[in-house]
């Protein structure tokens, strides 16, 4: 320990002597460390952390899937009949989206929740702490009790935690509910603040499918197992309703439906683009102790003369490189301490279990890690390279400085690494930024500028359908004949929110041939006959529907361009009838085709959708839409102050942009890209401060080389050209090898582009033009400044 303190205070010495030296690298490691620290607790946080749940490897995600093998919701039936005839599953459960208005607790406000059937919180493995559970009385159809459970943060946020709550009625919906539990704070699923019975029906619409089902496998029950008996039973259903024929089910596990494959293929993609930038962190720091240890070469000559053994000299610069790694180490983990955060504020929406991201004890012994990794990486190698000095030459330079060959090509071969990991980086990063770009640029078909939107939920004051209709074109009445108020309208899906509304249909002069399980699923949305001017969605063929279509008249509906094209490719549209959801029944006319749109994912193909006059099919709940030309807040107030007027009892709606609406879905890509573009630049940077010093140092070197050249006559440009060709044949070397590894490992990223190619060219043309220019810049600036140098000064040089 005595040398050991030696060394150390020795390391401390060398490095203040060398301020420069000692910055560059202490950055370089902190940047280095920190953004690698920071991603591993991203992806610690998300996706190796386990799940809030006991046992959550038995837990599992189920859809139904269409004859096309699109996933789908499972409907009321189908789920009891998967609950009762399942032997894999310790307990099945059954949930959906509820949205009701509490009274109780401060100010009236609609507040999300869900409807499960009894047995989700055993399926989850957690328990209220205090009150119970539903009972399965509570849970019947026909019959379900008014109870609720409540969320901790919405028991603590209205009801101040009240524990002699439970037993009691709060005000609900317009009606008195009994809270019979409460839910402890580490329990949730979807956002969701309360839970109230489900109590799922056998007798309701088996092509109702709203409900999302959730599992809890057997002990000794595999995955695999338990997908075959639920086919099974799918089958046996179809067997039974012709019209379900075709229906399949598909399965995952808990932990990969809550954390996507593609957020996956995102974080696996950034993590691996910062340990590129740490390793060449490390490559650049070896560069930098290569040099410096050279440069040290009189002085290392001299202590083996003196005794010291080759282990003693390997072990000082390792001491230095410790030290060194070790102050990197403390600033690379406070750089990663405050990058969570800022991923914290900035990746919500966008970062499942964002509340899982910290730096904790997993995340400290990975920083740990990677900083002995770094050691390795640029203090042991090249220690043990340099201690490997001949003395006797060493001794007979007098204590000038040189470079031996084989230094110099290790130090070559580690820019050309440098090169090659910078450009794939840059075509990765030019790759996520034209897919960007190609969604940004993506047409969602709609004209959604100048357009507000609100979500409104009429309760069960509004229970005849009448009576919906009514408020809803009052209210658009009202607020379209506002000054500032080009049109208002409203539509049962708010674009982007993730919600979708999809059924079969089949046209009437092919429903016999077909069968029963209809011609193509298509996406349906109920609208009032203002939503088509609201956003703006161009008329191509036939009419709009209008008041004038009675209810109680011929069923009519407005198509889209691509649902029109499928299901009659041959001929117009107009005119022709299709069945809807089943294959018998009234079947619907088609009165006008509009173009395409999307509002569901951006990214996505374009789909069939169909429009369905709000009158014939009344909702509860709707997105109210406003085209106006004033500011957000200004309509904002207007539509909620007429809200108010028409029902005080309804909450005030929460009422926002339909362009910030759309600029959301590509909030994510924008986060991903300018992360990655972010490490590429970081990449381009240590290339170009990696392959300036390999230049700088062999400039230095060849000094009187160059003054005698210039002696003898040579222009500065040939010293100039002499000294680039070096430089050039790192970076094409370097490019092509990064080519190659980009034509490798980019295709493992094709799951998160848009409308954009692997090795894309104009991608990846641009990458090695940025990459050429930088590090030819960075080989230009030491040939310059030798071709200026003064051949009695060079020759003079040591």
């Amino acid at each position: 320990m005595t040398h050991f303190f030696a060394d150390l205070r020795y390391a401390a010495r060398q490095l203040m002597r060398q301020p420069g030296f000692t910055l560059v690298a202490l950055l370089t490691l902190a940047l280095g460390i920190g953004a690698n620290t920071a991603m591993f607790s991203v992806v610690n946080g998300t996706m190796l952390a386990p799940l809030p749940y006991p046992d959550a490897g038995r837990l599992v995600r189920v859809w139904e899937t269409t004859p096309e093998g699109h996933r789908f919701s499972v409907s009321e039936p189908n789920f009891l009949d998967f609950h009762d005839r399942s032997e894999q599953f310790e307990s099945l459960a059954a949930m959906k989206d509820v949205s009701l208005t509490f009274v109780d607790g401060g100010q009236a406000a609609r507040i999300p929740g869900l409807a499960v059937s009894r047995e989700f919180f055993s399926v989850l493995g957690h328990s209220p702490i205090a009150g119970r559970e539903f009972t399965s009385e509570e849970d019947q159809p026909g019959s379900a009790a008014d109870v609720v459970v409540l969320g901790h943060d919405l028991w603590q946020r209205r009801f101040g935690g009240d524990r002699d709550l439970v037993g009691r009625t709060i005000r609900v919906e317009g009606r008195a509910r009994t809270v019979v539990g409460v839910m402890g704070p580490d329990f949730g699923l979807l956002d969701s603040e309360y839970w109230v019975p489900l109590a799922a029906d056998p007798a309701s619409d088996r092509g109702d499918h709203w409900l999302a089902m959730i599992g809890r496998l057997r002990p000794r029950a595999t995955l695999q197992q338990a997908e075959a008996e639920l086919q099974r039973i799918a089958e046996g259903i179809g067997l039974q309703h012709p019209t379900l024929a075709g229906w399949g089910v598909e399965m995952m596990p808990f932990s990969r439906w809550l954390v996507r494959d593609s957020f996956r293929t995102t974080a696996v993609l950034l993590l691996g683009a910062v340990a590129f930038v740490l390793l060449m962190a490390c490559v650049n720091l070896a560069n930098l102790v290569f040099a410096r240890a050279s440069r040290r070469q009189g002085e290392l000559g001299l202590r083996l003369a003196l005794g010291a053994g080759r282990g003693r000299l390997v072990r000082q610069l390792l001491v230095e490189a410790v030290l060194l790694c070790g102050l990197g180490l403390g600033l690379g983990i406070a750089l990663a301490y405050w990058g969570v955060l800022a991923l914290q504020a900035f990746g919500s929406g966008f970062i499942p279990r964002l509340e899982s991201v910290r730096i904790d004890g997993t995340v400290m012994a990975f920083a740990v890690g990677i900083g002995l990794v770094t050691v390795v990486l640029f203090g042991l190698l090249p220690a043990l390279r340099i201690s490997g000095l001949d003395l006797n030459a060493t001794l007979r330079q007098g204590g000038r400085t040189g470079e031996r060959g084989d230094q110099r090509r290790v130090r070559d071969a580690l820019v050309v690494v440098q090169i090659a990991m910078a450009m794939l980086l840059l075509v990765g990063a030019g790759l996520l930024l034209r897919s960007f770009w190609q969604l940004q640029s993506t047409d969602p078909g709609f004209d959604a500028g100048n357009v507000v939107y609100a979500e409104i939920q009429l309760g069960d004051d509004y229970a005849e359908p009448w009576q919906k209709v009514v408020f809803f074109r009052e209210l658009i009445a009202d607020l379209s004949s506002r000054p500032g108020i080009a049109s208002a309208g409203a539509t049962v899906i708010t674009p982007f929110s993730g919600s979708n509304l999809m059924n079969d249909v089949t046209p009437v002069d092919r429903a016999e041939s077909i069968g029963a399980q209809g011609f193509m699923q298509a996406a349906w949305r109920t609208a009032t006959p203002d939503a088509f001017e609201t956003l703006g969605l161009p008329l191509i063929e036939g009419r709009l529907y209008d008041y004038t279509d009675r209810w109680d008249g011929p069923r009519v509906a407005v198509i889209t361009r691509t649902m029109a094209e499928r299901m009659w490719p041959d001929r117009p549209a107009v005119g022709q009838e299709f069945y809807w959801g089943s294959n018998t029944g009234e079947p619907l006319r088609v009165i006008g085709v509009v173009d395409d749109l999307r509002d569901v994912e951006m990214s996505s193909d374009v789909q069939p959708v169909m429009f369905l006059p709000y009158h014939h099919m009344p909702w509860p709940k709707m997105t109210l839409l406003v085209r106006g030309s004033g500011q957000v807040d200004s309509i904002a107030r207007l539509v909620q102050s007429r809200v108010r007027a028409l029902d005080e009892s309804l909450p005030v709606p929460a009422v926002a942009s339909l362009q910030d609406q759309v600029a959301s879905v590509a909030a994510g890509p924008r986060f991903r890209t300018f992360l990655m573009a972010s490490f590429a630049c970081l990449a381009l940077l240590l290339a170009a401060v990696g392959i300036y010093g390999v230049m700088a140092y062999n400039v230095s070197q060849r000094t009187r080389e160059v003054g005698l050249r210039m002696a003898l006559g040579a222009a500065p440009a040939s010293i100039s050209g002499m000294l680039l060709r070096r430089g050039a044949v790192l970076t094409i070397l370097g490019t092509l090898i990064g080519l190659l590894g980009a034509w490798a490992i980019t295709r493992l990223i094709q799951g998160v582009l848009f409308a954009t190619e692997p090795l894309d060219p104009a991608a990846t043309a641009t990458a090695a033009f940025v990459l050429a220019l930088t590090a030819l810049t960075a080989c230009w600036l030491p040939a310059r400044r030798a071709a200026r140098i003064h051949p009695t000064e060079a020759l003079r040089h040591e």
